[in-house]
């Protein structure tokens, strides 16, 4: 295990990281933290922070904001998933949604 502890100044401040997209711009107050990797972790660490230029720290923030970014809504209702299929379609079976297994049951003697 490798232990890696992130500074308290920013490398990036004012930079743009352009192969990213990320720009920090303004100066700010960071937390230290210590965290453990196994060691091919850190070689795949080590390898795309040489071909993208970065710093190992400037790395590990940009995969946890990216990850944290991913969280920031709450997942949203089912029904908000499927509001755009529901009635869009017509079997003619008045009581499919009452007596689905029945009919299914029936779909399937035929068969």
């Amino acid at each position: 295990m490798r232990k890696f502890i992130l500074p308290l100044q920013n490398k990036l401040a004012n930079k743009a990281v352009p192969q990213i997209g990320f720009v920090y711009s303004e100066r700010k107050t960071f937390m230290l933290i210590t965290i453990e990797i196994p060691e091919e972790l850190d070689q795949k660490m080590s390898s795309v922070t040489q071909e993208l230029n970065l710093s190992k720290v400037a790395l590990i923030r940009l995969a946890l904001e990216k990850f944290l970014s991913s969280h920031d809504e709450p997942e949203p209702y089912p029904y908000s998933k499927v509001k755009d299929f529901i009635g869009v379609g017509n079997s003619g079976i008045p009581d499919l949604g009452t007596n689905h297994e029945k009919h299914l049951a029936q779909l399937w003697r035929r068969k």
